[in-house]
């Protein structure tokens, strides 16, 4: 049976500072952790930082992460695994493409770790869009673990992602920096074949 930790640094501090660590651990965005916690709006970044850097809210941060691991009987070693699939992974792994027609691999043949990486597939009025998780925000994320980056207090997510945008027109320029257009997309018979079942589900 796990033993859940006691939380002895987090019952040292006042009602406010728990308040801003339970809130921190919810999206880990330090400021908006302040704003919930009761902080002002107006110097929510500076009490986040001035927080982030105190001895006994990180203590209390500590023990607050190791209860809610053990509570959700999850270990450090999972979720590097996951973050570390992510911030290796290559675009090969779900398709292959050239400079004017591309192709998207059966989810059926996809391995575990191809499917993991991919954050979304949907279908827009170019096509099929296809979003991968953010390899930068994964490196970013390991390398706060291992202590690599010593020059931020806090890292705010937007988890930004690779954007594909299959079968976009070609006289359309694609302004986001992170998104490939292609005139011509194929799709695996399975894939093909996947497509048809879910469009006849939908009927």
């Amino acid at each position: 049976m796990s033993t859940i930790t006691k939380k002895t640094e987090y019952n040292k501090l006042s009602a406010k500072r728990q308040r801003f660590v339970d809130e921190y651990c919810v999206d880990f965005n330090g400021t908006q952790a302040a704003i919930r916690a009761g902080y002002s709006a107006n110097s929510a970044n500076m009490q986040a930082a001035r927080l982030l850097t105190n001895d006994n809210v990180k203590k209390a941060l500590d023990e607050k992460r190791l209860e809610i691991a053990e509570e959700s009987k999850l270990k450090v070693s999972d979720v590097i695994d996951e973050l570390r699939n992510i911030a290796f992974s290559d675009i090969t792994q779900v398709m292959s493409f050239s400079t004017s027609k591309a192709k998207i691999k059966s989810s059926r043949k996809l391995s575990e770790d191809a499917r993991k990486v991919i954050a979304s597939v949907s279908q827009t009025q170019n096509g099929l869009t296809v979003k991968m998780h953010d390899k930068v925000k994964a490196l970013e994320l390991l390398g706060r673990y291992l202590n690599i980056f010593t020059d931020r207090v806090e890292v705010e997510g937007r988890g930004l992602g690779l954007i594909l945008n299959m079968n976009a027109p070609a006289a359309e320029k694609c302004e986001d920096s992170e998104c490939v257009e292609v005139d011509k997309v194929s799709i695996d018979s399975d894939s093909a074949a996947d497509s048809a079942a879910d469009n006849e589900k939908n009927v």
